[in-house]
């Protein structure tokens, strides 16, 4: 059972580092890893309903994680400026211009059916933005996640980055908990 969960503790290992700002030492991080694994464990053998609370804190946190990285794309999108770093809102203005896309207000179903369909495509378009904020070349060449990168980015400090590890390490410990409780059954 704890074989096929070591991929994902050594991961959490490497984003408590991150978070903590340290350089990747194999020990380090396999301690981490083993220790998540060992606590995962003594969480439900000891005590069954303590694991349960802790899976369900830490969906919320990730659902809540979830949604602020949408709200601040549609943020950045919308002209919100959160640190100097690069922002996708001109790449979405230059290519969904709305006055241009809505000029001529029409009573007919068709005409309000494009608008419907128009704008749905636009909010698909400023989802994106996360991928706008930051260059191609940046996401293919750099060891980071986009998550890590976009927060940096977007937030312009290393901290930003380092709290984005921070809340992926506890999304994976989550993952832990929840498979270590389900494959127990």
């Amino acid at each position: 059972m704890l074989g096929n969960l070591a991929g994902n503790a050594i991961a959490m290992g490497q984003y408590i580092m991150q978070a903590a700002g340290q350089p990747d030492k194999p020990e380090a991080i396999r301690g981490i890893a083993v220790a998540a694994l060992i606590g995962a464990c003594l969480i439900h053998g000891l005590w069954r309903n303590g694991g349960i609370v802790l899976n369900n804190v830490l969906a919320i946190i990730k659902i809540l994680t979830l949604m602020a990285v949408i709200i601040i794309g549609f943020a950045v999108a919308g002209g919100a400026s959160f640190g100097n770093g690069p922002i996708g809102r001109n790449v979405v203005k230059e290519n969904f211009n709305t006055r241009k896309t809505f000029s001529r207000p029409s009573d007919d179903a068709g005409s309000y059916a494009r608008s419907i369909v128009l704008q749905q495509v636009g909010m698909v378009y400023l989802s994106k933005d996360q991928l706008c904020a930051v260059p191609k070349d940046r996401v293919l060449g750099d060891e980071l996640d986009m998550a890590n990168i976009f927060f940096r980015d977007v937030f312009g400090n290393e901290t930003a980055s380092r709290v984005m590890s921070g809340i992926i390490a506890l999304s994976i410990f989550g993952n832990i908990i929840v498979m270590t409780f389900t494959a127990s059954k």
